[in-house]
């Protein structure tokens, strides 16, 4: 089946074959990833995860924080298997908040790990795909996120589908540790080390993400002649341009509060 989009319910989605076994093992943590990847930089994502964050008494510590937004999807997420003889990811956004008039309201494991891992990195914490296998064979089957401590330089894996304490997974017989966004592999052993120092991003991508997110009607001051919805959302993966709107809109905002302030 070659990939296409749907769209005869009045709701796109991506349709497409998906290989069984160790290849599809592969490509679905590498899927992952690349939701993480994109999702981690939706306004929607950040807003709910510092929401979430406030109602939990603003935790300062990158365990602490990670432990609140942990509680709040193990209470209002539930595990759901995919359908039959395939594989169904749903964006962060699909799961937290409203995508197109549909909320998922929980997932099975990718999805959990799509939208936790998006979450905390949304909010500035160090996340890595893990895959585990609990197989003689070792091929992976499950996946879950880990989450770099830098109060104690360390990683906590985090699995959402299990009721063990925060922290704690079943015991595997391998795992695959992926960077986030880049993909590259961390770790593929029996057991990761987990004092592993993340990668480099430096290293990884020679430059960074920029998301600019300003109220429509600032773009409209500035003549702008954009498509948007209600919001600007712009996500570059490599800034070598943004809009000049978007920044000349920021500008004349910080001006006219710096006069008034005056005022």
């Amino acid at each position: 089946m070659s990939t296409e989009i749907v769209n005869s319910t009045g709701i796109p989605f991506i349709l497409s074959s998906h290989p069984r076994g160790s290849t599809g093992s592969k490509k679905s943590l590498a899927e992952v990833v690349e939701f993480i990847a994109r999702d981690r930089l939706d306004p929607r994502t950040r807003s709910w995860t510092i929401q979430k964050l406030v109602e939990a008494g603003n935790p300062k510590s990158d365990y602490d924080k990670a432990k609140a937004i942990y509680d709040v999807l193990k209470k209002e997420k539930i595990y759901v298997p995919d359908p039959f003889d395939a594989e169904f990811m749903q964006s962060a956004v699909c799961t937290l908040d409203n995508c197109g008039g549909i909320v998922f309201h929980g997932g099975d494991c990718d999805d959990l790990a799509i939208t936790y891992g998006s979450a905390i990195e949304s909010i500035g914490i160090r996340a890595a795909v893990i895959g585990h296998s609990y197989r003689e064979d070792k091929e992976i089957g499950h996946v879950i996120i880990g989450f770099w401590d830098e109060d104690r330089s360390i990683w906590t894996p985090v699995d959402l589908t299990i009721d063990l304490p925060f922290g704690e997974t079943h015991r595997y017989s391998r795992e695959i540790w992926l960077d986030i966004p880049s993909a590259k592999t961390i770790c593929d052993s029996d057991v990761c080390d987990r004092r592993i120092m993340p990668p480099d991003i430096t290293d990884i991508r020679t430059k960074g993400d920029f998301v600019g997110f300003v109220p429509e009607n600032q773009l409209q001051a500035t003549n702008c002649s954009i498509k948007t919805d209600s919001q600007l959302y712009v996500k570059l993966s490599s800034v070598k341009i943004f809009s000049v709107c978007a920044i000349l809109s920021g500008l004349a905002t910080a001006y006219i509060l710096t006069r008034n302030n005056r005022g």
